[in-house]
């Protein structure tokens, strides 16, 4: 009766070991799934955190001079009259006269600023005002040109240009 109650008793544990570690080992492997899955996590922010880390590196080594470059070819907001500034000494430089310069609304959710340009002067004057558009820091696309003519030599132009900002 001993040996009866002992094996029921042996079973019984086995049985309840059997079930309750099943329940456990199925938890068990649930857990290395999570942890497989937090450690991928962890290793993809350490290349994110690396790659942020070179990124800052880079942007620490501009110098002060070409980071003003990089803000003058694309100013973060719309400055008109740093603009209007911009366009009067290269007319003037040019040996133009600027007649007049209108600068447009920028859209809400666009980043081009819609400018017209009209300067008066010889066409010699006018190719080197267009080399000194060319040159500058500034971005600028002239997207239609037109001109009229004038007395001894001297022309009315105006150009329907597009710069941009940032914002």
């Amino acid at each position: 009766m001993r040996l009866a109650i002992s094996i029921i008793l042996l079973l019984a544990a086995l049985s309840l070991l059997f079930f309750w570690g099943r329940t456990l080992w199925n938890d068990i492997q649930v857990l290395r799934v999570e942890k497989s899955s937090y450690e991928s996590v962890i290793a993809r922010l350490n290349t994110l955190r690396k790659t942020r880390d070179n990124l800052l590196a880079s942007y620490n080594a501009i110098s002060a001079q070409e980071l003003k470059k990089i803000k003058n070819f694309l100013p973060e907001n719309a400055n008109h009259g740093l603009f209007v500034v911009q366009m009067s000494n290269m007319a003037n430089e040019s040996g133009l006269l600027l007649k007049n310069i209108n600068i447009a609304a920028r859209e809400e959710r666009s980043s081009e600023v819609p400018v017209s340009i009209s300067v008066s002067g010889s066409y010699q004057n006018f190719i080197g005002f267009l080399n000194r558009l060319e040159r500058s820091l500034r971005l600028i696309d002239v997207a239609k040109l037109s001109f009229t003519a004038g007395r001894d030599g001297f022309y009315d132009f105006n150009l329907e240009a597009k710069t941009y900002t940032q914002k």
